[in-house]
């Protein structure tokens, strides 16, 4: 509610050229502030880079909006607004699995050895390296059967490796918006800014 209108108005300022970078140097900013997270991070830690996120994607969606659809000819217009939302539909699903996927693998890699770490005996710890999928969605695999000493142990080597999927992810997350925003700074500085002029 807040980055959209705002986006909106610099790009109408500013145009694409400087709000997209923008926007996605806000996003890489947060997603390389949530590789300081750790599974015991507070509520303090987690809110600040979620508000940067917010803050960089309605640029982004302003800039995008008004570079592809402004820039398309009048009679086209209608053709340039559809492909966009396409665009955006497809690359938000395809975004998602593909982090997911990275989470999940992730997970998977480090599971074991955050258990082991955390004090689960070794072979409870490769028994449960099944639940991968369940930690990969932040749930520990405890059971009413493990004792208290146990559950504690499963639950922090869960957040463990759970917390080092997150990283994974918003460490390529970061990296792709950093070099988004230089491709958008660099393939937008030629084109006419149209009605910003």
């Amino acid at each position: 509610m807040v980055a959209s209108p705002l986006g909106a108005a610099l790009t109408e300022r500013f145009g694409p050229r400087f709000t997209m970078p923008l926007g996605m140097v806000l996003q890489a900013i947060a997603c390389f502030l949530m590789l300081t997270w750790d599974a015991h991070s507070s509520y303090g830690a987690l809110w600040p880079p979620f508000i940067a996120l917010g803050l960089g994607v309605g640029p982004v969606m302003a800039a995008s909006s008004d570079a592809i659809v402004g820039n398309a000819p009048v009679e086209d217009g209608g053709v340039a607004g559809g492909l966009q939302a396409t665009a955006l539909q497809i690359g938000g699903a395809l975004g998602t699995s593909v982090l997911v996927s990275l989470i999940s693998s992730r997970v998977g890699s480090t599971l074991s050895g955050a258990l082991t770490d955390a004090g689960t005996p070794e072979a409870v710890a490769h028994g449960l390296g099944e639940a991968k999928d369940a930690v990969a969605m932040g749930v520990a695999p405890v059971s009413d059967s493990m004792t208290a000493q146990l559950k504690v142990a499963v639950v922090e080597g869960s957040h463990t490796a759970f917390v080092n999927g997150v990283h994974t992810a918003v460490l390529v997350t970061g990296v792709l918006t950093v070099i988004g925003a230089v491709a958008a700074a660099l393939g937008l500085r030629g084109r006419p800014s149209g009605h910003h002029a």
